[in-house]
C-alpha cells in the first residue's frame, strides 16, 4: 500500500511541476513575438483543406473553451489576436529597469 502512495505522490508532484514548467514557458515575453508569427499563419485560406483545434485554458490550468476543430482563423481574429499580443507585449515591457525613475522625472512625482 505505502508503495501505491507514494507513486501517486509522485505523480502529483509531476504534474504538479509540468503546470510549474508550461506557466514559466508561457511567461516569457520573446514567445509573445514567436506567437505573433505562428498566429498570422493560422489563416482561413491557408486551413481550407484541412483543420485546426482551438482551446483555450486559464492560469491554473482549467480548460476555459474545450477543443473545437475550426478552418483556420479569419483575418478579422488573427488582426485582434496579434493586437493583444501587441498590448500584452507592452504590458510586460512597461515595468522595465530604470522606467520607474524616468517616469518620476517626466511627471514630477
Amino acid at each position: 500500500m505505502s508503495d501505491d502512495c507514494e507513486l501517486s505522490d509522485l505523480k502529483e508532484k509531476v504534474r504538479r511541476l509540468e503546470s510549474k514548467l508550461f506557466l514559466s514557458d508561457a511567461c516569457q515575453i520573446h514567445r509573445l513575438h514567436l506567437a505573433d508569427e505562428e498566429v498570422a499563419k493560422l489563416t482561413t485560406s491557408r486551413f481550407m483543406g484541412s483543420e485546426i483545434i482551438l482551446t483555450v485554458h486559464g492560469l491554473g490550468g482549467e480548460e476555459l473553451v474545450s477543443p473545437v476543430m475550426i478552418r483556420g482563423l479569419s483575418d478579422e481574429t488573427i488582426d485582434g489576436l496579434r493586437k493583444d499580443l501587441a498590448r500584452t507585449f507592452e504590458h510586460g515591457t512597461e515595468l522595465r529597469p530604470g522606467f520607474a525613475a524616468k517616469d518620476k522625472e517626466s511627471t514630477g512625482k
